[in-house]
C-alpha cells in the first residue's frame, strides 16, 4: 500500500512496536502528512518498558496475546490524545534474526484495534534465509499492507487476518467509555479476570447464592490495573465461558468504580472475593503510596454502602483468611468473612494456566 494513502484518509493513531518492525514508523515518517496519521509511536524494547506500557506483565512478550494488548493499550492512548470515529491502535511484538541465534522461531505477531475491531495478523521467517536487515525489511512492508488492509484502504486476499472479530454499538461502547456497564442484573458480584473459569469461581458463586438467597453475577472489567487491557478477540474468549446472565461486564478496573457503576440505589452492592484480591483494597501501592487516598477510598465505598464477602487463600503453604490481614476497622466493619471450616478449595487460574488445563 502507498504509504500517501494512509495519510490522505480520516484515519490517526498511536503505535508500539517492539522487537522489530521499526521500519513500518519510518516508512511513514518520511511521507508528507504523517503529522494527520502518527498521534504517537514508541519502541519500547525493554521488558520493563513493555510491562509499563501494558500496564501489567504477560505470559510471554511476542505472542498474540501481547500484540493485541498492545494494540489496545495503543487505541486507548489515540482516543486520549485526538477522539474521532477513525482512532486505531497498531502494535507489533517480533523477534528477528540476532547475533546470537534463536530458539524460537523468527515471527513477528501484529494486531490493530479500532472502536469496533480487532484484528491480528502472524508472520514468520525461515531461520538463516535472511539477514536482519531483510526480516525488518520485509516486516516492514508487511506491517504497511496489514494496516491498509484493516483499515479497508487497501485489498490483498492474501493479508485477511488470522483471526479477527468485529464487535456490536455496545460492547465497542464499553470499549471507549461511553458506558461504564453491560447486563447488569443483580446486586452481588464475583469479579475476576476469568482466565480461565474454574471450579473455585463457581464453587464460591454457589456458596453465596445459598447464603444470602439471591443471585450472584460474576464481573469481568475489560480494564485492570494488574493486567494488560482486554481486547475483543480475548474479551469474546472469556466470555464463551458464561451464560448471557450469569456475566456483567464493566469498564471499571478498581473497586470504588465498580461500586459505584453496580451499586443499587440506597441497597449498595456486595462483592465476593477471596483474600488475594481482598488485600489490592487496602495495599497503598494501588493509591500511588499513599494511605490518606486509600482511606478516602474507603469512605467511598462506604458511602454507597458495599459490602464485601471474604474468602481464605492458600499462600505457601499456609491457609489465610480476614483475621491475618491487618486492615483499616473502618474497612472491616463491611466485610464478611467465610472461615476455612464453612468453605475451602485450593485452585487458582495461573495454576491451571501453568498445568496446561486451559
Amino acid at each position: 500500500m502507498n504509504v500517501q494513502v494512509l495519510h490522505d484518509s480520516e484515519w490517526s493513531g498511536v503505535f508500539y512496536i517492539t522487537g522489530g518492525g521499526s521500519l513500518l514508523l519510518s516508512d511513514m515518517l518520511k511521507v508528507p502528512g504523517a503529522s494527520q496519521t502518527v498521534l504517537d509511536a514508541q519502541v519500547p524494547y525493554s521488558t520493563e518498558a513493555l510491562t509499563q506500557l501494558l500496564g501489567g506483565s504477560t505470559e510471554s512478550y511476542c505472542s498474540k496475546e501481547a500484540a493485541c494488548a498492545l494494540a489496545m493499550q495503543a487505541f486507548n492512548a489515540s482516543i486520549s490524545l485526538r477522539s474521532s470515529d477513525k482512532n486505531f491502535g497498531f502494535a507489533c511484538t517480533a523477534s528477528l534474526r540476532s547475533n546470537e541465534p534463536k530458539k524460537g522461531a523468527h515471527r513477528a505477531h501484529i494486531a490493530l484495534q479500532t472502536s469496533d475491531t480487532t484484528a491480528y495478523w502472524f508472520i514468520e521467517f525461515e531461520k538463516g534465509e535472511l539477514s536482519r536487515e531483510d526480516e525488518e525489511r520485509k516486516l516492514g512492508d508487511f506491517l504497511m499492507q496489514s494496516l491498509g488492509q484493516g483499515l479497508s484502504l487497501y485489498s490483498d486476499s492474501s493479508l485477511v487476518p488470522d483471526d479477527s472479530i468485529n464487535v456490536g454499538t455496545e460492547l465497542a461502547s464499553l470499549i471507549n467509555g461511553r458506558i461504564s456497564h453491560l447486563n447488569r442484573r443483580a446486586r452481588v458480584f464475583l469479579p475476576g479476570a476469568f482466565n480461565p473459569l474454574h471450579e473455585g469461581h463457581k464453587s464460591m458463586r454457589s456458596y453465596v447464592e445459598e447464603m444470602l438467597g439471591e443471585p450472584v453475577q460474576y464481573e469481568l472489567s475489560v480494564q485492570n490495573v494488574d493486567k494488560p487491557p482486554l481486547d475483543f478477540i480475548e474479551m469474546q474468549r472469556r466470555m464463551h465461558q458464561f451464560s448471557e446472565d450469569s456475566l456483567v461486564l464493566t469498564n471499571c478496573p478498581r473497586f470504588v468504580e465498580k461500586a459505584e457503576t453496580l451499586s443499587d440505589g440506597g441497597r449498595g452492592c456486595t462483592f465476593v472475593v477471596g483474600l488475594d484480591t481482598f488485600e489490592r483494597i487496602v495495599s497503598s501501592r494501588y493509591y500511588a503510596g499513599s494511605l490518606a487516598l486509600r482511606d478516602e477510598a474507603i469512605q467511598k465505598l462506604r458511602s454507597v454502602n458495599t459490602q464485601f464477602i471474604v474468602f481464605g487463600r492458600l499462600r505457601n503453604g499456609n491457609y489465610r483468611t480476614l483475621a491475618d490481614v491487618n486492615i483499616p476497622d473502618a474497612l472491616r466493619d463491611f466485610c464478611r468473612v467465610v472461615t476455612e471450616e464453612e468453605f475451602r478449595m485450593d485452585i487458582s487460574s495461573t495454576q491451571l494456566r501453568n498445568f496446561g488445563k486451559v
